[in-house]
């Protein structure tokens, strides 16, 4: 094996790991993986748009908890249920005749033209 194959795997494999590890445990408690995953990421975005965007010596906490609130409640909670328990309930007839691939553009266009 060459250098640079080993250098990349070498690199590689705390990535992979980590992924795996998340994988396990978004299946195990999807909810709250999602709402954890939500919360860090608008948490962060938010981070980054006052520190490095709007180039803010002291960060605005009450405007850091009210995207941290929007990550925990409509992303990581409302959307759990619109994704996992709504959309499959209504488009299970669909899915019963078309499958899962056949039911995943009337599920995009009910999430980017209705929703």
């Amino acid at each position: 094996m060459s250098l640079l194959r080993q250098l990349g795997r070498a690199v590689a494999k705390p990535f992979v790991s980590a992924g795996l590890q998340y994988d396990a445990t978004a299946r195990q408690w999807p909810l709250t993986t999602g709402i954890v995953t939500t919360v860090i990421k608008t948490s962060a975005a938010d981070l980054i748009a006052q520190k490095v965007v709007e180039r803010r010596e002291k960060v605005d906490w009450r405007r850091q908890g009210l995207f941290a609130f929007f990550g925990i409640t409509y992303l990581g909670g409302f959307q759990y249920y619109l994704y996992n328990s709504f959309f499959s309930s209504i488009c299970k007839p669909i899915t019963n005749v078309v499958g899962h691939l056949g039911v995943a553009p009337v599920k995009v266009f009910i999430d980017q033209c209705i929703q």
